[in-house]
């Protein structure tokens, strides 16, 4: 009996620690939405923007509206749900990015036409800061250009702005995104600069890892998938070429990126659900399977916790479900 006692203790502490790396399950995003932005900040996952419709029919009724919130302090008691708060100008494929100033939402589509109607679809340099405790937008400098069909990363106080497009509606060319754009928020006037970026590719992921600005993917100017990865050291800001994509069902094509930043791992999934993981110049190496193949999802980084992937686009349909990956961290 004394035994049993003694290790009582040990078995609660180990029945504690399993249940710790089984995270509870994240209610379901209301709407099903693809080409959105999506961060943690604060103790709460955000979305903003998406498209709603099916795919390739773009109207302003079809752009998903309210800014979405799901506090994860009642995670644990299946208690979280998600809010819907203040709305702004509408954006399909913003980036959404998590700041000690608050939330910041970057670019994006703007469909100017009524569903039905044939698509005018315009580029938005808009750059704007939602701030959770006066629950308001505001402005902040806006790019030099619109943007879309970008991706957008924060390091710090930097936010990186990579590849893309700007559709200028229906009777103009669209201009391809020739550089990337720097904002430095701990400036006392912020203004955005440029450097020159070796492609020319859309529909792609982006990611800060080890002081590296990785540009993964994308649709290249033929409208072919591209597995390239180009790389921007943010110390010299000088290009380098990274190791291919793994030949794998359009993973190279509207693929999204995480970081997790409490393990140093970057992972990479797209339309097969087949997650890798960034080796550096070792390439790429297969890090697990997610339930749904989701393409234009999003990852979003929890603290001392693993990463959630959400919403994009699978054969059949979008799902609402958000998923774990990895699950036992």
């Amino acid at each position: 009996m004394r035994l049993v006692l003694n290790l009582l203790p040990i078995f609660c502490f180990g029945f504690l620690a399993l249940a710790q790396q089984q995270p509870a399950r994240l209610p379901d995003h209301p709407v099903g939405i693809t080409s959105f932005g999506a961060t943690y900040h604060a103790g709460a996952i955000y979305t903003f923007g998406g498209q709603l419709g099916r795919a390739h029919q773009y109207s302003r009724e079809q752009v998903s509206q309210p800014l979405y919130r799901l506090k994860l302090d009642d995670s644990n008691d299946g208690s979280a749900k998600w809010e819907a708060l203040a709305t702004d100008l509408p954006a399909l494929g913003p980036s959404l990015l998590s700041h000690s100033s608050g939330l910041i939402r970057i670019g994006g589509m703007q469909p100017r036409n009524a569903e039905g109607e044939d698509a005018v679809m315009v580029s938005i340099p808009d750059v704007r800061r939602y701030d959770p405790a006066s629950g308001e937008w505001s402005a902040l400098p806006s790019l030099p250009k619109g943007r879309s069909s970008h991706d957008a990363f924060i390091s710090g106080d930097r936010i990186y702005v990579a590849g893309g497009w700007t559709m200028r509606g229906p009777d103009q060319t669209s201009k391809w995104s020739m550089t990337v754009d720097v904002l430095d928020l701990s400036d006392d006037e912020p203004q955005w600069r440029s450097i020159p970026a070796p492609f020319f590719r859309r529909a792609l992921a982006v990611a800060v890892y080890r002081d590296q600005l990785l540009c993964i993917g994308g649709l290249d100017k033929s409208g072919d998938i591209s597995r390239e990865v180009d790389i921007l050291d943010l110390t010299s800001e000088q290009w380098s070429t990274g190791p291919e994509l793994p030949d794998d069902a359009m993973l190279a094509f509207g693929s999204a990126v995480g970081v997790d930043q409490e393990t140093d791992s970057l992972y990479l999934t797209g339309f097969s659900g087949t997650v890798y993981r960034y080796l550096g110049v070792d390439g790429w190496q297969k890090a697990g399977q997610l339930e749904h193949g989701r393409m234009f999802a999003r990852w979003v980084d929890l603290p001392e916790g693993p990463l959630v992937i959400m919403g994009g686009a699978e054969k059949g349909g979008r799902p609402k479900k958000l998923e774990w990956f990895p699950e036992n961290k």
